[in-house]
């Protein structure tokens, strides 16, 4: 989220590390990147591009609850 991609991300963007399971266990997803790596028409079909409502869910204190907070103190 909100990063430079450079010409190293290939266009599919995302790899299962060789592990179909992967794509339905995981959730690949990205919101408003930049850079040459960053055009997402390519990407693989089981990736997401979220939306501004769905990327605010993706804040610190939503991935890593209290430790975050502990962290930080």
């Amino acid at each position: 989220m909100n990063c430079e991609l450079g010409n190293h991300i290939l266009p599919e963007g995302w790899h299962n590390w060789n592990k179909k399971e992967a794509e339905s266990t995981s959730f690949y997803a990205e919101y408003n990147n930049s850079g040459n790596g960053s055009q997402t028409n390519n990407r693989v079909a089981w990736s997401h591009i979220l939306n501004q409502e769905d990327a605010k869910k993706y804040s610190p204190e939503n991935i890593l609850g209290d430790w975050i907070s502990d962290y930080l103190k």
